[in-house]
């Protein structure tokens, strides 16, 4: 890991050097960056034709990023069994880290706080929610039908039609339900 430390620090932009990179004042260009990866992190490296066991072989074999090759854009892997591989063509899977177990730490977090109890203050009566559908179709008793434009003509001739009103569907308001959650163990 220290290795992957002075690497990055090699072409990180230091004040003392007026904002350049050591590897700038050196080489007199700016480093390339892009291929810098996650250090620790699971991935899947292609295995050359000469490494594959047989024709129908996985072409790919999941290791673990360790750090840079020296002397070439090459990255270094550590195998499952403990043989490190270089190798440039690789898919790296920036969400799984193998060999650290803050993970493990987390999820037993998560479980103790699910487990602790509510003190009665603060339990709530779920019998029933207000949505911002319920609240948006309560009247506002300060409106003043004139002042919006969209509002319907109240003196329109169809209104006293009672056969005008047979024709219009009714929908049933629709009822809230509550989806039960369940917590996986």
């Amino acid at each position: 890991m220290f290795q992957i430390a002075v690497h990055v620090y090699n072409r990180t932009p230091n004040q003392h050097l007026l904002w350049k990179t050591p590897v700038e004042i050196l080489d007199g260009k700016k480093p390339d960056v892009s291929y810098f990866r996650t250090p620790g992190c699971t991935t899947y490296v292609y295995l050359d034709k000469e490494l594959q066991a047989h024709k129908l072989a996985p072409k790919t074999e999941k290791m673990i990023f360790i750090g840079y090759a020296p002397g070439s854009k090459a990255y270094l892997f550590m195998r499952n069994t403990g043989r490190t591989f270089t190798s440039s063509t690789a898919i790296f899977d920036k969400s799984d880290f193998p060999k650290c177990k803050t993970s493990s730490i987390e999820s037993s977090l998560i479980k103790r706080a699910t487990n602790i109890p509510l003190p009665s203050s603060l339990q709530h009566d779920t019998d029933h929610f207000i949505t911002d559908w319920d609240t948006n179709q309560l009247p506002n008793p300060e409106d003043n039908p004139e002042d919006h434009p969209a509002a319907p003509d109240l003196n329109h001739e169809d209104l006293d039609d009672p056969t005008s009103v047979d024709n219009v569907p009714i929908s049933a308001p629709v009822p809230h339900q509550q989806i039960e959650l369940r917590r996986s163990m």
